[in-house]
């Protein structure tokens, strides 16, 4: 899927950049184009990018100038640094935008930005709405219809062929349980009332499958219950 340019120019020259954002929109592309990336690729920029402009619609003009543009830069950078085996990526991604940012936006949007990219870790509940928000559109996903939700499923399995399905089906189920043992998956109103209830019953079923056993196709193309 194709990442919107002009959408990136006009955000970054919105914010105070310049003439660099050609630059460093093709770093941006180029890292989510990486060929070892199955689920965190420009299609899930682009679906969360569509999430996000769901929820603004419904704000007031002068709140969704002023927290939009920090959660959407957020969204832009947040799965840029994506190393398999890797720890930190979220970390990394987060200090890549303060690099390619640095003496081009203002410090105060810097740091919500990366605090908003750090919180993607899903480790804690985040204490800001910019925060929260970047979280639940990163997780939106998990409320799409269970043959849709299945896929993305499968789609990070590729990402980690390098375990067995024994140890990732231990450690994906470990993160979605985490998930369902919170009060609720999401921290904001809008996915608390429009995705809350379907997330929790697909992440309920994957579990499930996890926990017998499942074993994944090996082919992305092939059919899998």
């Amino acid at each position: 899927m194709v990442l919107d340019r002009q959408r990136f120019f006009d955000i970054w020259s919105r914010c105070g950049g310049g003439e660099e954002k050609a630059c460093i929109f093709d770093g941006i592309e180029t890292h989510y184009l990486e060929p070892h990336r199955y689920y965190h690729t420009t299609a899930h920029i682009v679906f969360c990018l569509d999430e996000l402009d769901k929820v603004f619609s419904k704000f007031s003009p002068s709140r969704a100038v002023l927290q939009q543009d920090a959660v959407e830069l957020s969204i832009w950078f947040h799965d840029i640094v994506f190393e398999i085996p890797g720890v930190n990526n979220e970390q990394k991604s987060a200090e890549y935008f303060l690099e390619v940012s640095d003496g081009r936006l203002c410090n105060d949007l810097r740091n919500r930005v990366h605090d908003a990219i750090i919180a993607t870790t899903h480790k804690s509940t985040p204490d800001s709405f910019e925060s929260q928000l970047t979280v639940d559109v990163d997780l939106a996903g998990l409320a799409q219809s269970w043959s849709e939700f299945l896929v993305d499923s499968r789609n990070v399995r590729a990402e980690f062929s390098h375990l067995s399905d024994r140890d990732f089906n231990l450690g994906q189920g470990k993160f979605m349980k985490s998930l369902l043992d919170r009060a609720s998956i999401y921290s904001t109103e809008y996915f608390l009332s429009s995705h809350e209830a379907t997330a929790r019953k697909n992440v309920a079923r994957l579990i499930d499958k996890l926990e017998t056993g499942y074993i994944w196709p090996r082919s992305l193309s092939e059919t899998a219950p």
